[in-house]
């Protein structure tokens, strides 16, 4: 005999974890556009910023350029972190070794960057500050 609790049981958690992987699919959609709209927008306001560098003479410009990259690093750092908050959701739904290793890789590029662009960072923000005297 066919135990139908059972099966009523077996078609509620299918259901479940169909809305469990579709709740895991639209968040990591959701993050990877997230970070691809600061990266554009970033990407955007250096390119106004840059505008300004080439129109303006002396330390005006000087001080646009280093905004602009400072804009630039900033929004780099930042949406690379939702992508990277979309590849740790996807490793969870996919928990394959190519998925891990994918994942690993992403977050050793992430580190690398993250150390060079906050160097930089720094270096800008003395930069701007012996501008201003």
């Amino acid at each position: 005999m066919i135990d139908i609790s059972k099966l009523n049981s077996d078609t509620h958690n299918t259901h479940i974890n169909i809305h469990l992987l579709s709740l895991f699919i639209l968040i990591e959609n959701l993050f990877d556009f997230i970070g691809v709209i600061i990266l554009t927008i970033g990407i955007i306001k250096s390119g106004i910023l840059l505008k300004n560098f080439a129109t303006e003479l002396g330390r005006k410009s000087e001080k646009s350029m280093i905004l602009a990259r400072m804009q630039l690093s900033e929004s780099i750092l930042l949406g690379l972190s939702f992508i990277l908050s979309s590849d740790v959701v996807r490793s969870i739904r996919i928990p394959d070794l190519r998925q891990l290793l994918r994942l690993g890789l992403i977050i050793g590029i992430r580190q690398l960057l993250t150390y060079y662009l906050d160097k930089e960072h720094r270096e800008l923000k003395t930069l701007i500050s012996s501008l201003r005297n």
